[in-house]
C-alpha cells in the first residue's frame, strides 16, 4: 500500500497509527501550484471570455467532513488508520475552496482564481480495470451521504473516468464544476 506514491510507517499514536515522511506533502503541492496561478493572475483575467483554469485534483473518499462518503465497514480505515493523510487532504479541499471562491476572506468580491473537480475515488487497487459502464460517479449527496460509495477502485478506471468526462470535452459538465465527486465501482 502507499499513500500518493509515499510507502506510510507505523508509529506509536493511537490517534494517528500510521504517518507519512512529509505529512504535508499533498497541501504543500497544492499551495504551490495555487502561487504560480495567483502571479498569473492579472493575465488570465485580461483575456475576454475567458474562465478560471480548471484544476482538476485526484484526493480520496474519506475526505469529506460534511457527509459520509464511505461504507460504514470502512469506518476503521478512514477515520482512524488514514487520519494523518486524510487531514492533509483536507487541507488541500480548504485551500481549493478559498481559490474558487468569488468572495475574499474578508467577503470582497473578486474573481474566483481557479474552478476545480476534486476526484475522490474509493480505494485504489492496481490492475487491469472493468469495463467503463461498471464506473459509477456522482457528486450529488443525499442523506449525509454520498450518492455513491464503494470499496475500491482500479487506477485504471479512474484515469478513464478522469479522461472521458473532464479532459475529453469541451466543457466540464455544470454539476461537476467546482464539485467534488465520488467515483467507485
Amino acid at each position: 500500500m502507499d499513500v500518493g506514491g509515499v510507502q506510510p510507517r507505523i508509529q506509536l499514536n493511537l490517534s494517528y497509527p500510521l504517518t507519512i515522511e512529509d505529512p504535508h506533502i499533498c497541501h504543500k503541492g497544492t499551495a504551490t501550484i495555487l502561487s504560480a496561478l495567483s502571479s498569473i493572475r492579472s493575465t488570465i483575467r485580461n483575456k475576454p471570455q475567458t474562465q478560471p483554469p480548471l484544476l482538476i485534483m485526484v484526493s480520496s473518499a474519506g475526505v469529506a467532513t460534511t457527509y459520509r462518503d464511505w461504507p460504514l465497514l470502512m469506518l476503521p480505515f478512514y477515520r482512524w488508520l488514514l487520519n494523518t493523510m486524510l487531514e492533509d487532504k483536507r487541507r488541500v479541499h480548504d485551500a481549493v475552496l478559498a481559490a474558487s471562491s468569488p468572495l475574499t476572506a474578508s467577503g470582497e468580491e473578486q474573481a474566483p482564481l481557479i474552478r476545480f473537480v476534486s476526484v475522490r475515488p474509493s480505494h485504489l487497487v492496481d490492475g487491469v480495470g472493468l469495463r467503463r459502464e461498471k464506473i459509477r460517479a456522482s457528486a450529488k449527496v443525499l442523506d449525509g451521504r454520498a450518492a455513491v460509495m464503494g470499496y475500491q477502485i482500479a487506477r485504471e478506471d479512474v484515469g478513464v473516468w478522469i479522461f472521458e468526462e473532464l479532459l475529453g470535452k469541451e466543457e466540464v459538465e455544470k454539476g461537476l464544476v467546482n464539485a467534488c465527486v465520488n467515483v467507485t465501482w
